[in-house]
């Protein structure tokens, strides 16, 4: 795994890797946990990942269906610890502070329903962009861990572990 200090992002484009690191939903998620703590609250991380095989885990889906907050998940996992759901509890905590798209092979109204937002293609992700943001990419989300630089009073730049 790699590791890159870097500034905050207003959207970032982040790859899970391609197959097999994104043949579903379950595995790519490692890609959103890894880079999510990199943009900015309220901004918006694009996932890209193709999902061929689907979501890729039963509990997984069953935690997004029925623990549709962050706080819900993270109660749950307290009391239910079961994996797969614990990928749900990550995802629901990425959205807590980022708003979350992705652009796959998966069924768009199940994402919808799940708070994500879906496109076709990243022309089309980027079609709403506004004037002068800060965008990242990451081509290799699985196999890099962004960490989050945060500017001290005297207008260094130092890591910011509480993100």
């Amino acid at each position: 795994m790699f590791s890159l200090e870097t500034d905050l992002f207003d959207i970032l484009l982040v790859s899970a890797g391609g197959f097999p690191k994104d043949r579903n939903l379950y595995q790519a998620t490692k890609a959103v946990e890894n880079c999510y703590r990199t943009v900015v609250p309220g901004g918006k991380l694009i996932l890209v990942a193709e999902c061929r095989e689907g979501i890729g885990d039963p509990y997984f889906e069953d935690w997004m269906n029925e623990y549709t907050t962050y706080e819900e998940a993270a109660d749950a996992i307290k009391t239910n610890f079961v994996l797969g759901g614990h990928k749900a509890f990550y995802m629901r905590k990425a959205m807590k502070r980022v708003h979350l798209a992705i652009i796959s092979e998966l069924n768009m109204h199940m994402l919808g329903r799940w708070g994500i937002d879906t496109y076709e293609s990243v022309g089309e992700a980027f079609a709403e962009k506004k004037d002068k943001v800060k965008i990242g990419i990451v081509k290799k989300g699985l196999d890099t861990l962004l960490i989050p630089m945060a500017k001290t009073d005297k207008g260094e730049k130092k890591i910011n572990g509480n993100n």
